[in-house]
């Protein structure tokens, strides 16, 4: 017996529908499912409880049927959050807030607190596990098929049963979606699909005594009936009514001998072996899963769009505004802004009225910065409170009890070694040079401290250029400064020593004549493979959650950034949502610390075994990438990265 339950996710601040569509939407796709649901077909209906808001402002009798229909159990309600925000993309006290308002909006407009959860987007971290928990839920919907890709050790039968999914701390229920069946469902009621066609495939799913629960649709509701205008090739309208469509297919499949629609909770009941396993979703691969195909992955809402970067530094700036306050309206305007709908297809008139609105909220919360201690111009070579500053050649060294450092100004003020002797006095990052490594493929000098940038069909452009610094010393620090031009772009690069903290603090910062279609990686950091053990190696960082995520890289090939076609230049990435990734081993750590109010980065793993019993790692951290609902614009750009790292022993 094959049990099919379905779930409709209601978006009404969905990326490309305009506030005077409201009432269109409610009409032709709303009530629809209300019907669908007193004709006593099993629905689970998910909105986050913004979406509510605003179809409670525009039509109040909708809200009072589907809580007529909740309290007399024709619906099952499922939670979201206050807004559609990627939870792995945003801090923890952000994701926090957002399921607090939402729960509160849901008991208050609903009399009811959903007990089951659409992760949004399903951009699933194990970070984010605890907030669902905090706030009363007991099981996620999420998608089967991206979390399987890279765990081939899982049974298949996983898929059709309900599992635990593995938190920091704790563990979760999951029911499954699924992206190949909701996207079948949609084929079919869009007349892509014939019925026979799609019947034949959703009975390859059904086994002969073996009871099996899947999920029918678990998608958008706005396309049916309804075009959004997302893309140029969706689908025109080929019928009057397609939830008529929908309608007609739902009871031919509850006359089907071997099919029963269920409701969506139906499969947290059973109990069978194949059930209630303990799974990690994520993988050193695919830290945070995403639904669908590769090319919707968390770069999606980081770094592409219209200005992602810009308004996601932003926002990053009034966070940190806000960080302590409880002002339960300052939060609730922070996770509107952050919602990932304004950062893929926003129309025109969406996107200037949300600019206008996220620069009233900076205004009214961001701090301005103080007023840096003025620096004083050395000449080298110099001795400054037992540091000492010295060139030979085209290197400069950095030097002293604690830092040793030496720069390459041939290359950009790039890195060529950086070592913590207090620590190790192996070098921990730095440059490998070409023919360090026997393989081929690795035949390149790999820096660290550059800029990249690519542009289609070009190549590559970097700051790896002669340049003669400024030096400077303020209070404890070490200051270096240089600008360097490249084609049409300027990069002013500093390096920083802060004989306080021990610290070293990198900034890149590239000026731009316009927003073009370009892949700008404006830091590596490439890891020194004899300074880690290699058995023991692993990266952290938090993608959304509280605590520390750990990822080994033993046995594991990575590749954050590799590109998925020449639309889309990236697969995956770290949500690195405290600013922080670490590599080490059992013996020590390197820590590197983003901020995100200077420039919003998105860092990412290369690594790979090479040549038997060696190995290649490097953080890569990305200011823009490309996707589709990539749009260039004609004014200049001011991109910037800054990471400060340091050095520790593993157990303090």
């Amino acid at each position: 017996m094959l049990n099919l339950y379905t779930l409709f996710h209601m978006n009404l601040m969905y990326s490309s529908i305009d506030r005077y569509q409201h009432a269109d939407v409610i009409n032709k796709c709303y009530w629809p499912i209300l019907k669908l649901a007193e004709s006593g077909f099993p629905i689970a209906l998910e909105a986050p409880a913004i979406t509510l808001e605003m179809i409670a402002a525009v039509d109040r009798k909708w809200i009072n049927n589907l809580k007529k229909l909740i309290q007399a159990k024709q619906i099952s309600f499922i939670g979201s959050g206050y807004t559609q925000l990627i939870g792995p993309l945003v801090p923890w006290k952000v994701n926090h807030w957002n399921q607090k308002l939402g729960k509160q909006i849901y008991q208050s407009l609903l009399d009811t607190c959903p007990s089951i959860a659409l992760v949004n987007e399903m951009a699933f971290a194990p970070g984010i596990v605890s907030h669902y928990l905090e706030h009363g839920y007991c099981a996620l919907v999420l998608d089967w098929n991206n979390p399987y890709k890279y765990h081939s050790e899982w049974s298949k039968e996983y898929q059709y049963h309900y599992q635990f999914a593995r938190g920091l701390k704790e563990q979760i229920q999951v029911i499954w979606s699924n992206s190949i069946s909701f996207q079948k469902f949609q084929r079919f009621v869009h007349a892509e699909l014939a019925f026979d066609d799609y019947m034949s495939w959703l009975q390859k799913h059904e086994r002969d005594n073996t009871v099996r629960y899947m999920a029918l649709y678990s998608g958008d509701t706005e396309i049916f009936n309804y075009r959004p205008g997302r893309y140029h090739t969706e689908e025109a309208l080929r019928n009057n009514d397609e939830w008529a469509t929908i309608k007609q297919l739902l009871e031919q499949l509850q006359k089907h001998n071997k099919i029963k629609l269920v409701s969506i909770d139906a499969p947290l009941k059973e109990t069978c072996k194949n059930a209630g396993n303990l799974l990690a979703l994520e993988s050193p691969q695919q830290p945070i899963s995403v639904k669908k195909q590769e090319k919707y992955n968390i770069i999606r809402w980081a770094l592409t769009g219209r200005n992602d970067r810009h308004i996601n530094t932003l926002c990053q700036r009034i966070y940190h505004g806000l960080s302590d306050t409880d002002d339960e309206a300052a939060w609730r305007e922070l996770c509107y802004l952050w919602s990932s709908d304004f950062r893929t297809h926003i129309s025109d008139a969406r996107w200037d009225e949300y600019v206008g609105r996220l620069s009233a909220t900076v205004t009214k919360y961001v701090h301005q910065p103080k007023t840096e201690v003025p620096q004083r111009e050395q000449s080298l070579p110099f001795n400054h409170n037992g540091v000492r500053v010295s060139k030979s050649g085209e290197l400069l060294h950095i030097e002293s009890d604690v830092i040793n450092m030496t720069l390459n100004l041939r290359r950009g003020m790039t890195i060529s070694q950086l070592a913590f002797p207090d620590i190790d006095k192996q070098a921990i990052i730095g440059t490998l040079e070409h023919g360090y490594y026997d393989d081929i493929a690795f035949g390149a000098d790999f820096y660290s401290g550059h800029v990249v940038v690519e542009k289609l069909a070009t190549h590559k452009s970097t700051d790896l250029q002669l340049c003669s610094p400024q030096i400077f010393v303020r209070e404890d620090c070490i200051v270096l400064e240089t600008s360097i031009l490249i084609d049409e772009m300027t990069v002013k690069k500093q390096i920083k020593y802060d004989g306080n903290t021990h610290e070293l603090t990198l900034t890149n910062k590239i000026v731009l004549p316009s927003r073009t279609a370009c892949i700008i990686r404006p830091m590596h950091l490439t890891v020194n493979p004899i300074a880690f053990d290699q058995h023991t190696l692993y990266f952290s960082t938090h993608n959304g959650g509280q605590e520390l995520e750990h990822y080994s890289l033993t046995n594991n090939e990575i590749r954050h950034f590799e590109p998925l076609s020449p639309l889309i230049s990236s697969k995956h990435g770290l949500g690195a949502t405290e600013g922080v990734v670490i590599i080490g081993d059992k013996n020590r750590q390197i820590v590197c610390r983003h901020d995100n109010t200077v420039g919003y980065v998105i860092p990412a793993v290369r690594y790979a075994t090479v040549d038997d019993n060696n190995y290649f790692l490097r953080i890569q951290y990305s200011a823009q990438e490309l996707d589709e609902t990539f749009r260039g614009n004609d004014s200049p750009q001011t991109i910037a990265a800054r990471v400060r790292i340091s050095v520790k022993h593993t157990m303090e």
